[in-house]
């Protein structure tokens, strides 16, 4: 995923590659015309000026980003050819089509905003050029027939303004659909990556049940032995033991049985205070060690859920109680309510010690290391709340963390 998702930086950095030589190129063109005019010595203090903006530009880091870097360079390109156009025949000069290269090249580069600022430009530009121009001419410098050539030069800038308009609105739209498509094509490979993750870490976590049921039936049977041939003398820490390796084989079978009967990808339609309700209290039953509270006001509330969804909570909890294991009165609180009139958001808060940046950021795109667990509870849940339409975000609070769901509610 990474690869792919360097495309758009490395995109940007082309653009800028390709516009320091088209820069550099400019300028010996200008160069080159005004040794051929014989211009005074205000054109070369701006072409100095120029160059002088163009090098800081290109070798230095501004603390603005590549994309205002590229504002500012393609209004001051603008400036300077109509500048340099000014004293090389105005309008007139078979040039005069280097204004459309700005423009064009912030409609492939950036947002339409910038494309259609800088084609604004330059028509502000080709229309001083035209007023110039019109103005020697009733001046009666180029022409005798002063009406014929103001039409004819009227004509000229309509057309430029047609086609600069066309060309800048067509290409800004074809930009825009290639980067939605990048942005999806991007979105759909970090699923799929994301998928086969999750599919690799099912068939482990499958295997891995059918491996470990044969040791815990051996130990609950090796306890049971025992227990028979000393019914008396039973310590309560066997006791206990043999409780846990029954409340283990226990978990084990409902989970295979649960997988047997359900299709994984069957959506239900469930009334979520109902849904919610049932799922904390099953949940607060076998995690009697903190003291867990939940508040769900979700009346008349339907959600589009499957399995995924159930055990991605699920995970969103377990995950909670293991934060807060440590602490002398672990708390858990579960508050459910609506978020305007088509959401509704779940609040998981704990005091434990909270989230790192590291986590936030790798949430549902990487496994999140972790230093209490395997560091894929959250990794799953976001995955599975994902697919339903939901969102999951991470924040810290003053007494500890909170995890926020966000659910799409159906009619």
């Amino acid at each position: 995923m990474p690869k792919q998702l360097k495309l758009t930086v490395s995109l940007s950095q082309s653009t800028k590659n390709w516009l320091f030589w088209a820069r550099w190129l400019l300028i010996f063109i200008a160069i080159a015309l005004g040794w051929f005019y014989s211009v005074d010595i205000v054109y070369w203090g701006i072409l100095t000026l120029y160059t002088v903006q163009f090098s800081l530009l290109s070798y230095t880091n501004p603390n603005f980003s590549l994309r205002h870097q590229l504002a500012f360079g393609l209004t001051c390109d603008t400036l300077f050819m109509t500048w340099v156009l000014h004293f090389i025949d105005g309008v007139l000069s078979g040039l005069i089509s280097i204004l459309f290269l700005p423009a064009l090249v912030g409609s492939l580069s950036s947002r339409r905003s910038l494309a259609w600022g800088l084609t604004a430009l330059a028509i502000l530009s080709y229309s001083l050029l035209m007023y110039l121009q019109l103005k020697q001419i009733h001046l009666g410098h180029l022409s005798h027939d002063n009406s014929d050539m103001s039409s004819h030069l009227l004509g000229m800038l309509t057309t430029f303004c047609v086609a600069v308009v066309t060309l800048t609105g067509f290409i800004s739209h074809q930009a825009n659909l290639l980067r939605r498509n990048q942005k999806k094509l991007v979105q759909l490979q970090e699923q799929q990556w994301r998928e086969k993750q999750i599919v690799a870490l099912a068939t482990l976590s499958a295997n891995t049940t059918h491996q470990i049921a044969t040791p815990i039936a051996s130990a609950k049977l090796l306890l049971e032995e025992w227990f028979e041939d000393h019914p008396n003398q039973a310590p309560s820490s066997l006791i206990e033991a043999k409780h846990q390796l029954e409340r283990c084989q226990s978990v084990l079978q409902s989970q295979v049985i649960k997988s047997r009967q359900k299709d994984p990808n069957l959506i239900e339609r469930v009334d979520l205070q109902l849904w919610l309700t049932q799922l904390c209290q099953d949940w607060w039953v076998g995690h009697n060690e903190v003291t867990f509270d939940y508040k769900i006001n979700l009346e008349n509330t339907y959600v589009n859920t499957d399995q995924n969804m159930m055990f991605s909570l699920l995970n969103l909890l377990d995950n909670a109680a293991i934060a807060c294991s440590n602490e002398q009165e672990p708390t858990i609180t579960l508050i459910a309510g609506m978020s305007g009139n088509q959401h509704a958001s779940i609040h998981i808060l704990d005091n434990g010690p909270g989230f790192t940046e590291k986590m936030n950021d790798s949430l549902g795109k990487q496994f999140i290391e972790s230093e209490n667990g395997l560091g894929i509870g959250i990794a799953l849940a976001a995955a599975g709340i994902e697919r339903m339409g939901g969102e999951v975000t991470l924040e810290n609070t003053p007494s500890g963390s909170m995890i926020t769901i966000c659910l799409a509610l159906t009619n």
